[in-house]
């Protein structure tokens, strides 16, 4: 059997295919120039592809073909009309993009009152006047989705009957809606989940964010996005540069509340700033206020796993405070928490220099947390929250694709669909080892 032919001008033989001997070989759409194959071999190897991009997660792979003259007579013909189907289908638009068979029904992760996950398939729902139907490719597993699964409620929003989780999505673009015209059928894009109404005040301020009727995709009983197909408003999804994969997009709705977070801040270029909580947030906090135009950030945590990742990712300095000999005081111009955690909320004003800017990213644990005001009014600190974000995708896919925001770190963990509840369980029991959870169809 002679080489397989890849773009990048590496060979890949057959017998590498049919091992899964390739993980070095990234993006490539591969031919065969042998005199003979059969149609059976060749959905062997293609479905022996298939399983292995879905098992690694790897979303860069390309097209497989095998030219019509490889093969003869009937088993020709039978290959070229299932070709044919398949662009019919969208997935050979799709660039450099997750190597998949397009699906003729949708499946939906489901999870109930009970804590319970189901897989179950339904119909691909259509998308409405301004409406884009999206292919899902890559999820990650928020926090809040964790919440869900294991407490059943997330301060007002509660689990009483069975829906959708997810809102860290990228896709593809399979079908657009009568009036829907941003995009063309195969765009690789992201899902900004929260859909405003686009009248109110807040909305026509620009802090959509805050609007009373803003839908969010997986906010019980809202679906999300842990399914095979989604319907979004098309000026709530953004085109992925060419550079950035299914994976690393599916990083861009948590680095949007980072960015956002140093949006609400109040520092000058230069300025130093703490970051208090070493978690997915507070990662994408590190490196979201640096490239900003921050300068030096320390980053204070209680396990050293976590500090350790966060000197990955642009930390300056690093504080256990279990074997900290000095105080968590006046140490930053700007202050931010990440944790949701009472004692660090507690410690905001003091870690705050005179003057400076107190930043709440995170959710307290019990909502009601006791804090000296007196430190505040004292040092005239300006004191900032941050509810999700607003305007802040743009960066953050900016940010994500040239390298600012290091995807390679925050993802440490991936599964399929099918193995969800694999993941969930994996995000909810390993804390200390999960940065991001990435979850492909």
């Amino acid at each position: 059997m002679s080489d397989w032919n890849g773009c990048m001008g590496r060979n890949i033989r057959v017998s590498e295919i049919e091992s899964h001997n390739f993980r070095k070989y990234h993006k490539f759409s591969i031919y065969t120039k042998c005199s003979f194959i059969g149609y059976t071999r060749y959905q062997k190897l293609r479905k022996s592809i298939l399983c292995f991009s879905r098992k690694t997660g790897f979303d860069s792979f390309g097209s497989v073909h095998v030219r019509p003259e490889c093969v003869s007579g009937a088993i020709a013909a039978k290959q070229q009309k299932k070709e044919r189907e398949e662009r019919t289908a969208c997935i050979q638009a799709v660039p450099d993009g997750i190597m998949s068979e397009y699906r003729k029904e949708n499946r939906r992760l489901l999870l109930n009152e009970k804590h319970e996950f189901s897989l179950v398939t339904g119909e691909i729902p259509e998308p409405g006047d301004n409406e884009v139907l999206v292919q899902i490719k890559a999820n990650g597993i928020c926090g809040s989705d964790v919440h869900f699964y294991h407490e059943g409620r997330l301060g007002n929003f509660v689990v009483d009957r069975p829906y959708v989780p997810g809102h860290e999505a990228s896709g593809v673009v399979v079908k657009n809606g009568p009036k829907a015209k941003r995009f063309k059928e195969g765009a690789r894009v992201v899902v900004e989940p929260g859909i405003p109404c686009g009248h109110c005040r807040m909305c026509k301020e620009g802090r959509y964010n805050l609007c009373p009727d803003v839908v969010f995709l997986s906010a019980p009983p809202i679906d999300g996005t842990f399914c095979d197909y989604v319907c979004v408003n098309e000026n709530f999804l953004f085109e992925m540069p060419e550079n950035l994969s299914f994976e690393g997009a599916a990083l861009a709705e948590p680095a949007a509340v980072a960015v956002h977070a140093v949006q609400r801040a109040e520092f000058r270029l230069g300025d130093t700033a703490v970051v208090l909580g070493a978690g997915p947030i507070g990662l994408f906090v590190v490196q979201a206020f640096k490239a900003a135009g921050g300068g030096k950030v320390i980053c204070v945590d209680m396990l050293d796993s976590r500090l350790e990742k966060a000197l990955k990712v642009g930390a300056d300095e690093v504080i256990n405070p279990a074997n900290y000999d000095g105080e968590l005081k006046n140490l930053g111009e700007v202050v931010f928490e990440t944790a949701g955690n009472k004692v660090t909320t507690a410690q905001l004003f003091s870690v705050a220099k005179v003057g400076g800017c107190a930043v709440q990213v995170g959710w307290p644990n019990g909502n009601v947390v006791e804090m000296n005001i007196a430190d505040m009014i004292d040092k005239e600190l300006t004191y900032r929250s941050v509810n999700r974000y607003a305007n802040a995708f743009g960066a953050a896919i900016t940010w994500l694709a040239d390298g600012r925001v290091n995807t390679e770190e925050m993802i440490t963990h991936r599964f399929t669909l099918e193995q969800a509840k694999e993941a969930f369980d994996w995000a909810l029991h390993h804390p200390q080892e999960t940065v991001k959870v990435i979850v492909t169809n």
